[in-house]
């Protein structure tokens, strides 16, 4: 039995590692549609001047800073100490 443990424990690791990498990319693609939904939205408000440029310009910045902040966590970047 004890011979079994380390091909149970590799299957139940890769198992493990397959479903999040599922959750992730559906996560990713929920993500990427919703941002998409609010830009084509609010583009469409301010052609219409139903929103102000200062509010589109706004409302871009706050999705870039929300996208950079999300991608710093998947990119390492090595800080001097």
């Amino acid at each position: 039995m004890k011979e079994l443990a380390p091909y149970v424990k590799d299957y139940f690791i890769k198992r493990m590692i397959e479903y999040e990498k599922a959750r992730y990319v559906i996560s990713i693609k929920i993500l990427g549609l919703i941002l998409l939904i609010i830009v084509v939205t609010s583009a469409i408000l301010t052609y219409l001047n139903v929103l102000k440029g200062e509010s589109f310009t706004f409302l871009m910045g706050i999705i870039v800073g929300y996208i950079m902040t999300h991608l710093k966590m998947f990119i390492k970047i090595e800080e001097k100490k």
